[in-house]
């Protein structure tokens, strides 16, 4: 999973750009709203971390706050700047690319720091539910259901973390950058969700946790070993 931020002088249109192509090719990616503290975000295992600037770094975390909330995490940089440029790179990170550069070399940096999109992964097994790589269906018991873009992003969410996660944080890898989604529309998707494990013959697939965020039900939701 990838964790994105911007600078306050990166053009929105590149963000949108970038954003769209990365979840179009797969990446879960997570462009968080601005009353999302990183706290709220260390609950979510990123595999890395993407700080996409100009000529200033305005706007971004330092990269020690977020190696404090996320140790493991790969701090990455995209810089609009010419590598020829007399501008210092943000230090304490673990790679950078320098304009100009293409869609291309964004994906081998990210598959180089083992940032990978569903298309490079197997299939899902966890508590009890197959999330094949397709992002098009899930298998629930013998029952294989297809699904929107949207409900798998956000089953995908919520087999991979183990704590709840709240409808800002859910919202975010959902979002067009900068922008906001209609009200209630996390909520229209997990509802879907579940009525579509109804359909199968479940009684609820995710619940919400009063005042936390919305995780897996029993059994779905039991810590059981991965197949």
């Amino acid at each position: 999973m990838l964790l994105l931020f911007a600078s306050a002088d990166y053009p929105a249109d590149s963000l949108q750009h970038l954003c769209r192509q990365l979840r179009y090719r797969g990446y879960l990616v997570c462009l968080p709203k601005k009353n999302l503290t990183l706290e709220q975000l260390s609950t979510v295992p990123f595999t890395a971390a993407l700080l996409c600037f100009c000529k200033k770094a305005d706007g971004l975390p330092s990269p020690e706050v977020l190696r404090h909330y996320f140790p493991n995490i790969r701090l990455l940089v995209l810089s609009g700047r010419n590598p020829s440029s007399r501008w210092r790179s943000i230090p304490y990170t673990d790679d950078e690319l320098c304009a100009p550069h293409g869609f291309p070399e964004i994906c081998a940096m990210l598959d180089k720091a083992g940032v990978f999109c569903h298309s490079s992964r197997k299939t899902i097994r966890r508590y009890g539910i197959e999330l094949p790589a397709d992002r098009k269906s899930v298998l629930l018991g013998v029952r294989r259901i297809s699904l929107t873009p949207a409900q798998y992003t956000i089953l995908r969410l919520l087999l991979m973390c183990e704590s709840p996660l709240a409808e800002e944080q859910l919202a975010g890898f959902l979002r067009a950058p900068r922008g906001k989604l209609p009200t209630g529309s996390v909520r229209v998707h997990i509802h879907g969700l579940n009525k579509i494990a109804a359909d199968g013959s479940i009684p609820r697939l995710i619940h919400y946790v009063y005042r936390t965020g919305y995780c897996l039900c029993p059994p779905y939701g039991e810590l059981l070993p991965e197949l």
